[in-house]
C-alpha cells in the first residue's frame, strides 16, 4: 500500500515538474488559462451586481440577481452546445474561440452603453452576456489538445479552475476603479481588458483541431 501512494506520489510530482517546471509548458499553460478570461467574470461582475448595474441604468423596478443568473446559465448553455458543433462544422478551434470574442464585445458593448429601461431588458443583456462566453467547451478541449497524454489530465481539471479564480483580482480590481471612474466605465475596463488579453491568447496558441494527440511531454 505504501509502495503505491510513493508511486502515486511520484508520479504527480513528475507531471507537476513536467507542467511547471518547464517554462515553454507553462506559459502555454497560462495562455490556455488567460484565453478563458472573460468567462467567470462577466457573471462575477456584470450579472452579480444586477441590482448596482440597474440602479446605474435608471431602472426603478427590483432585479432578481437569482433570476439574472438563471437566464445568463441557460444562455451560456445552450451556446456552449452551439460551439461544439460550430467547431466541428469549420474543423477548428481557434476560429470559433474568435468568433466568440467578438460576441463578448458586442455583448460588453449592448449591456454597458445601451441602457435598458425595464427589468426585462435588462435579463436580455444577461442572455447576451451568457451566450457570448458560451465557448467552454470548445476552449477546454483546446487547452488540454495542447498538452502531451502524461500531463493532459492535469491540464483538463486545473484549467477551468484556474480561469474561475481570475474572478478574484478582477473584482478586486474592479472595486479599486469603481471608486474612481463609477460602475459602468469600470465595469467597460475590465471587461474590454480582459476581453484583449484573451483574444491574444488564443491567437498565441496552436489549433489542434484532429492532430495527431498521441504524444508524451518530456
Amino acid at each position: 500500500m505504501n509502495e503505491e501512494a510513493s508511486v502515486e506520489q511520484l508520479d504527480l510530482f513528475q507531471i507537476a515538474k513536467t507542467l511547471f517546471g518547464n517554462k515553454k509548458q507553462l506559459s502555454k499553460f497560462m495562455l490556455c488559462v488567460f484565453a478563458g478570461a472573460p468567462a467567470f467574470v462577466f457573471m462575477s461582475l456584470y450579472v452579480t451586481l444586477s441590482p448596482e448595474f440597474c440602479a446605474a441604468f435608471g431602472i426603478t423596478e427590483k432585479v432578481s440577481v437569482g433570476k439574472a443568473i438563471m437566464v445568463y446559465l441557460i444562455s451560456f448553455a445552450i451556446s456552449d452546445v452551439l460551439g461544439g458543433l460550430l467547431s466541428k462544422l469549420m474543423q477548428k478551434r481557434k476560429a470559433p474561440l474568435l468568433i466568440y470574442a467578438i460576441f463578448q464585445i458586442i455583448a460588453t458593448i449592448y449591456f454597458l452603453y445601451i441602457p435598458p429601461n425595464t427589468v426585462e431588458q435588462y435579463y436580455l443583456r444577461c442572455i447576451f452576456l451568457g451566450f457570448s462566453v458560451g465557448c467552454w467547451g470548445i476552449l477546454i478541449t483546446n487547452s488540454v489538445e495542447q498538452f502531451g497524454t502524461n500531463i493532459r489530465a492535469t491540464v483538463a481539471t486545473s484549467t477551468p479552475n484556474l480561469i474561475r479564480g481570475i474572478t478574484i483580482p478582477a473584482t478586486l480590481t474592479f472595486s479599486v476603479l469603481v471608486k474612481e471612474f463609477g460602475l459602468i466605465t469600470s465595469g467597460a475596463i475590465i471587461g474590454f481588458s480582459l476581453i484583449a488579453i484573451s483574444i491574444l491568447c488564443i491567437l498565441l496558441l496552436k489549433d489542434k483541431f484532429e492532430n495527431d494527440l498521441n504524444f508524451y511531454e518530456k
